[in-house]
């Protein structure tokens, strides 16, 4: 059976990960989503046609099964559902979740709670700690002291650590931090699993979720080169669309990419200072979730999915070798184009028939980018 991380883009549509896209690289290369080998839009909506609420979306995905809003784990009918980890325990598959948000919010309930089988619990969890959940073998101040354990502590274990914005963030440990430990520990024995990475914390305005996208685009990143290294799968995709998020055209006044030879800290102070060059000019339809689509990728071949709730399936589907890794090109082709140096393009090409990208142009007479999506069906 073929190993699966699933990446998940908490709030984030394809302006999101555009924006962070920008302050990162400027003009000069692409978001990680973009090299994947396989792209699709998705949509997010619940089993009335609503707007989606976080419960309901990580429901669809956990299930496969559009739900109510206010639900997690069970279906329209209130009924509980056999979730993407219940259904991995049974195929004697290892389970685990690294967080960004908290295990007491509503994201991750769809998979940690409502469970028939009640013996199953992840292998591994990795997650900002709250006062309701106690580490089993890992105290905070153990992996405060000493983040090296997280790579060395046997399965089963849980570990709750304190994790700030990115953006603000000078703290040793990351979500990064969490992501690869999890993967050094899941990899030893060479036993198949999917592991559940839930990034970026929604906060009431839109503007806020770019600094939360900037870290999820660089680990995203990390995770081709490492998957492609380990030969696991790769799948990621948003949960949702938060604020209806225009981007401004002081975008394009961002040509170069951040410098790569800074230290940590000064490179950090570049993101935030990027960040704030172009704050103001963000414009948001909502506070709330919209009917935007999300952007999905993966590894491999995409047989349907307009859905986000056929997530669920993509998964097993490659667990289990029924759909094909990509061939169209080699890995490291995927890496080299990730890594190259790349000028946006506002037109199609003959040999861009099979990509997906986003352009962006300047709005004529109201002064904000239009972001155009192209979404091409491949051949």
């Amino acid at each position: 059976m073929q190993s699966v991380v699933l990446f998940l883009l908490n709030g984030a549509g394809p302006m999101h990960m555009e924006a962070a896209r920008w302050v990162e690289y400027g003009s000069s290369a692409n978001s990680f989503i973009k090299s994947m080998p396989e792209t699709r839009f998705a949509q997010t909506g619940n089993v009335f046609g609503q707007l989606t609420d976080s419960a309901a979306a990580y429901t669809s995905i956990a299930c496969g099964v559009k739900t109510a809003n206010n639900k997690f784990g069970q279906d329209k009918y209130s009924e509980n559902c056999y979730n993407l980890f219940e259904r991995a325990a049974d195929l004697g598959v290892r389970t685990g979740i690294v967080s960004k948000t908290s295990l007491d919010e509503s994201e991750l309930q769809s998979l940690l709670s409502h469970n028939k089988l009640f013996t199953t619990t992840p292998d591994l969890v990795m997650s900002p700690g709250a006062l309701a959940f106690n580490s089993t073998q890992l105290t905070f101040d153990q992996v405060t002291a000493d983040n090296t354990l997280l790579n060395e502590t046997a399965l089963p274990f849980q570990a709750h650590v304190t994790l700030t914005k990115f953006i603000d963030s000078a703290d040793k440990i990351t979500l990064e931090t969490l992501v690869f430990s999890a993967l050094n520990v899941l990899i030893k024995d060479n036993k198949p699993f999917i592991l559940v990475i839930n990034a970026m914390t929604v906060q009431q305005l839109a503007q806020d979720l770019v600094g939360e996208a900037i870290e999820a685009e660089l680990i995203g990143a990390k995770l081709i080169q490492f998957c492609t290294k380990n030969k696991i799968a790769l799948v990621t995709s948003g949960t949702f669309e938060f604020g209806g998020l225009t981007l401004p055209d002081t975008m394009i006044a961002l040509k170069d990419a951040l410098p790569a030879t800074v230290k940590d800290t000064e490179k950090n102070q570049a993101r935030k200072t990027r960040f704030a060059s172009i704050q103001a000019g963000l414009v948001t339809a909502s506070d709330k979730q919209t009917n935007a689509m999300v952007l999905v990728g993966s590894t491999h071949k995409m047989n349907k999915i307009n859905h986000i709730k056929q997530i669920n399936q993509h998964v097993f589907d490659i667990l289990l070798g029924k759909t094909d890794k990509v061939t169209g090109g080699s890995d490291k082709d995927m890496i080299r184009r990730q890594k190259m140096a790349k000028k946006e393009q506002t037109t199609v090409k003959p040999e861009q028939q099979n990509e997906l990208f986003i352009g962006v142009g300047i709005g004529a007479g109201i002064g904000i980018a239009g972001i155009v999506a192209y979404f091409l069906l491949k051949k």
